[in-house]
Formats: C-alpha cells, structure tokens, sequence
C-alpha cells in the first residue's frame, strides 16, 4: 500500500510539473500586446484628468481659463487616444494625447467664428 502511495504521489507530481512547464512554455510563446495591436483595460490607460492636463500645458493655458472641455477615450489606426477639445479666449483647442504616455499626439486650432444675426421685427 506504501508503494501505491509513492507511485500516486510521484504521478501527481510528474503530472503538475508537466501542466506546469507547458503553460510555462505557453506564456513565454504568446506574444504580448502592444500598444498598437490589441486594447488594454482601461486600467493601464493615463486618465481623462491627465489627458486634459497635458492639452493645456501644450496649449499653455490653465484650467481656469479652459471651457467646453470635452474629452473623449478613442482607437484609431491601432493607437488608443483622448480626443481632448476645448475652448478658451476665442479659440477651439482640438488634441490627440496618447492614452498610455499622455504624449500630444496632433493638435490643431482655430479662431471661433461668431456670425452676426440680424433680427427684422
């Protein structure tokens, strides 16, 4: 009866080495996903906060002044982004931020054009 628990043991032993250097293999096999191929969780992303922060340091504005803050988490051609809009002293600020560095990715500005209503009574 010893001996059938030895051979047990040692099966069981043999069996887990083997389930475990196969998914050893596994892990080393499997490629990792990088920023440009496949979506992490939202958890490895910077968050809106930062994204908006890095928009209007690059822009140099503070928070104060900033207003219609929209920011928005995207994937486009493969790189997950904020699109990060604002306005402020008359200008529409429109920014890329790289959701994983928080690096300005695009940005793109332009004068808010104010179109004058006549109203006949």
């Amino acid at each position: 009866m010893f001996h059938k628990a030895i051979i047990s043991t040692a099966s069981a032993i043999a069996l887990a080495m083997t389930l475990g250097f196969t998914g050893m293999a596994h892990a080393q096999t499997t490629p990792k996903a990088t920023h440009d191929s496949a979506p992490k969780s939202q958890s490895a992303y910077i968050s809106f906060d930062a994204a908006k922060k890095a928009a209007l340091k690059d822009a140099g504005i503070s928070v104060r002044d900033a207003y219609d803050v929209d920011i928005e988490l995207d994937n486009h051609a493969g790189t997950t982004h904020y699109d990060v809009e604002f306005k402020s002293g008359g200008v529409e600020y429109s920014y890329g931020i790289d959701a994983i560095t928080g690096k300005v990715l695009h940005h793109h500005n332009e004068a808010i054009h104010h179109h004058d209503v006549e109203i006949d009574d």
